[in-house]
């Protein structure tokens, strides 16, 4: 009974490892998107409104400052750079003209009296403009927090990697991480679906104390540190992550040192023997 009511106990702690991966690699997404404000900033950059999209993310400074909203401040800037680089090779000067009048307007005023300009000298003047700021908002980022900006750069150049033709009109998703790389797509999806059906099988092991779950649970423990060694290698240190190392590690001996509650108990002799024997 006594091991019985310990293994329900490891069940449970399954159930919270299981949860707490999830949600510490969401933390790291949460840290820079939690803000409804940058929700709505990427709204922004799909629409192609740059000025609201810039406004939206220095509320979320003045309303929560930190190295996360920063960067999202430069990543704007640095976004209206890409984009008018994109139009201008594709001579799409007219659309370079309308971003000109986007990051212009003000008030219902310029409706009467609008913003004049050429289109190339736009161009020039918006990009040198950018730049500059891009430059400021990035040193805030790294005097806050040069960590959590360098996490971020990584994450955001991969991005920029990965959709190189359209990475100006959003945010980046900030993909699941396994061994190191990040995985996107409908892979990580079904990466994601795996966790909690394993935990759910492991955990009905150790309520039966079944011989295979002992192994199955010293296995995904073992891929759950490997994992995330290699991930804190690739994208830098996160405290909460860490703990979850260091707790599935404590749970992993503790399962080496029970590995005899899991082997099968052999028939005894007062049991009855099957009716082919005894005719025998």
């Amino acid at each position: 009974m006594v091991c019985r009511k310990t293994f329900i106990a490891l069940f449970v702690l399954v159930v919270f490892l299981g949860h707490g991966a999830a949600s510490a690699e969401s933390g790291k997404v949460s840290a820079v998107t939690a803000h409804p404000t940058l929700a709505k900033a990427n709204l922004f950059l799909a629409a192609g409104d740059y000025r609201r999209a810039l406004e939206a993310c220095q509320r979320a400074i003045e309303d929560a400052p930190s190295a996360a909203h920063y960067i999202h401040l430069t990543y704007v800037y640095q976004a209206i750079d890409a984009y008018l680089e994109h139009l201008s090779q594709e001579e799409r000067w007219m659309a370079v003209e309308h971003l000109y009048l986007n990051l212009a307007y003000r008030d219902t005023e310029d409706l009467v009296d609008p913003p004049g300009g050429l289109a190339r000298m736009a161009k020039e003047m918006i990009q040198a403009s950018v730049r500059q700021q891009s430059d400021v908002s990035a040193a805030m980022a790294n005097r806050l927090d040069k960590a959590e900006s360098d996490r971020l750069w990584v994450e955001q150049t991969q991005w920029r990697a990965a959709n190189p033709k359209t990475w100006w009109q959003g945010m980046p998703a900030y993909a699941l991480k396994l061994f190191g790389t990040s995985v996107t797509g409908p892979a990580s999806f079904l990466i994601k679906l795996h966790s909690p059906a394993v935990h759910l099988l492991i955990g009905y092991g150790f309520l039966w104390l079944r011989p295979w779950a002992w192994g199955l649970g010293l296995a995904y423990a073992g891929f759950g540190i490997v994992s995330e060694v290699m991930n804190q290698l690739a994208f830098g240190f996160h405290l909460v992550r860490s703990a979850f190392i260091a707790t599935t590690l404590l749970f992993a001996l503790y399962l080496i040192w029970r590995r005899t509650v899991f082997v099968d108990e052999p028939m005894s002799d007062s049991k009855r023997k099957p009716a082919s024997q005894g005719l025998l």
